[in-house]
């Protein structure tokens, strides 16, 4: 847990791996409720392959767009949406959430959550308008939360 919360305060990128890896990725396809530049988004992080699992939320927790290979449950969504709308708890909680029990932490700012299973590791970030959510490999927790960041980066640029 102390290597996430290191990893938590800087940065990690592998433009090496993400160049060499992106032809292998498999597209995000649009669905009539996934407004076209979120789709763009999460595809640049899909194409990195750091990521496994990705989607955005609105503040409700309704999904508007995500990975298709992830079979999300709307309760998933809504218990996302509590666990950063609420006030940080300090130290270490745990919420099972898309399946699995994860040990979580606020990380930098109280809208993003930080948190790791026996298999996934979970970044999560509130904007204004969105939840931004992303699973990867508990071999690479340096690369999701970078990845995922991006993503929310680019989200509060545009106001989002």
């Amino acid at each position: 847990m102390k290597l996430l919360q290191l990893i938590c305060r800087k940065d990690k990128h592998d433009d090496e791996d993400s160049k060499r890896d992106m032809d292998k990725a498999p597209r995000f396809i649009p669905t009539s409720q996934s407004p076209l530049d979120l789709v763009l988004l999460l595809d640049k992080v899909n194409q990195r392959l750091k990521v496994k699992e990705a989607v955005i939320l609105d503040l409700h927790g309704n999904v508007l767009h995500a990975t298709p290979s992830w079979p999300l449950l709307l309760d998933d969504g809504h218990k996302m949406a509590k666990v950063l709308s609420v006030a940080p708890t300090p130290g270490l909680w745990k919420v099972f959430i898309f399946g699995q029990d994860f040990h979580c932490f606020h990380c930098d700012s109280d809208q993003t959550v930080l948190g790791t299973s026996a298999t996934k590791v979970m970044a999560a970030h509130m904007t204004r308008k969105h939840i931004v959510v992303g699973l990867a490999s508990e071999r690479d927790p340096g690369s999701c939360l970078y990845e995922m960041k991006l993503v929310w980066s680019e989200l509060e640029a545009r106001g989002l």
